[in-house]
């Protein structure tokens, strides 16, 4: 079967402090800095611009601090550059106890564990029933989410935001595919 597979990009890396919260939707408010403007020609070499071709998405998050440590999230697109700015997906991320050998981007040994549980309390996603795979089994949860027309997409982190022991840094890739 002959399946677009889109390869693993990083939507946000090394985030050690909370962001700040997006207050406003207007287009103007999207984020300089973190965000991942697909159609943008400065990444045309980097494999982001394919993610306008996917129509599923799957996002996977891994963290430095000790298993069961938390971080909240909100994940934001938009489908235009001068468009709304809608929320897709907000919860929380759980660390769990499988080890991040080697950063799955940048290659360099890591000391980071992966996200095992993810919860999906809010959003656009969260009417879409979106799928949340293998949460909880000290592996890799991975969020997978429907991709109607987005284009840019933004992920923001409360470090301490998780209600339990906060992560010290949290790391977002992000991939795709046809179906």
């Amino acid at each position: 079967m002959n399946q677009l597979q889109l390869p693993w990009v990083s939507l946000r890396a090394g985030v050690i402090a909370d962001d700040a919260v997006l207050a406003a939707f207007d287009y103007a408010a999207w984020p300089v800095a973190g965000a991942i403007e697909v159609s943008s020609q400065q990444l045309a070499d980097s494999n982001v611009h394919h993610l306008l071709d996917a129509r599923r998405l799957w996002l996977a998050f891994y963290g430095k601090a000790q298993a069961d440590a938390t971080c909240a999230y909100r994940l934001y697109t938009r489908r235009r550059t001068n468009g709304p700015i809608l929320l897709l997906a907000e919860g929380v991320l759980t660390l769990g106890t499988l080890a991040v050998t080697n950063d799955p981007i940048t290659k360099v040994a890591s000391a980071c564990l992966w996200a095992d549980t993810i919860t999906i309390t809010g959003g656009l996603w969260f009417d879409l029933a979106p799928l949340v795979v293998d949460s909880g089994n000290n592996r890799i949860a991975l969020l997978r989410g429907r991709n109607e027309g987005l284009r840019d997409y933004y992920v923001e982190f409360d470090l301490d935001g998780g209600g339990g022991t906060p992560m010290t840094e949290v790391n977002a890739i992000i991939s795709g595919c046809e179906v």
